[in-house]
């Protein structure tokens, strides 16, 4: 009768774990054929391992859950491999579809029909299309900033010009006023100050001349020598 019980014990432990093994093969079978949604053969794998070890370590230490663990340790070492198995065969060509849809057609079609890989084109298609927007955007912001720096040039360029101008202007006012001579009664420009400041300075009228320079320097203009010959005196 006890033998007849362990048979039957034996028997159950046997069936159990061979739909344990039938499970643990579909399992790794079925992350494979996920792959296009996501990387699970990997993370299944890492799994697999952790399990291994922890059931392993029981195995060893705990001598009375040595029967109930073993057929666990068994289905984990066979996820780990079978997972493994698949992980280590990825490379370019089926890291999209998985091992199995590379090499076998119909489970790539069976992909198609679900609509795992139309799932993961159309992700595809949204990121290049959204990816093609930011590239117009990048390209519309950079004509903009393109035709600013144009204007911005003229505008500099002008500015400078009529910078220029005024200049030119100021050093003939200076070369008509020394040729003419004397004091000018009411001075408005800043060559009128200049050239009253010099005349005042040649008399020897050192104060009316600072106070000229004065009016001279409140127009801020980039000459020299004002400035020099008013440090003189």
């Amino acid at each position: 009768m006890v033998f007849r019980n362990q048979e039957i014990s034996k028997l159950t432990f046997n069936r159990e774990l061979i739909i344990g093994e039938i499970l643990a093969v579909g399992f790794s079978f079925v992350t494979d054929f996920l792959k296009p949604l996501g990387n699970f053969t990997f993370y299944i794998f890492l799994f697999s391992v952790a399990a291994t070890a922890i059931l392993i370590s029981i195995y060893l230490t705990k001598k009375l859950l040595k029967k109930n663990v073993f057929q666990y340790l068994i289905i984990a070492l066979t996820i780990m491999a079978f997972s493994g198995s698949l992980y280590v065969f990825e490379d370019e060509s089926n890291s999209e579809t998985g091992v199995l849809a590379t090499n076998f057609p119909a489970i790539r079609d069976l992909q198609v029909n679900l609509g795992v890989i139309e799932k993961n084109i159309s992700d595809i298609k949204e990121s290049t299309l959204r990816t093609e927007k930011l590239v117009e955007s990048l390209s519309e912001d950079s004509k903009e900033n393109i035709n600013q720096t144009k204007e911005l040039n003229k505008t500099l360029k002008a500015s400078s010009e009529a910078i220029v101008n005024k200049l030119d202007d100021i050093n003939n006012s200076f070369s008509q006023i020394a040729k003419l001579g004397g004091l000018i009664i009411e001075p408005e420009r800043p060559e009128e100050f200049y050239h009253n400041s010099r005349l005042y300075e040649e008399r020897g009228d050192y104060l009316n001349a600072r106070r000229s320079y004065n009016q001279y320097f409140a127009f801020r203009l980039d000459f020299i020598d004002p400035h020099l010959r008013y440090q003189t005196f």
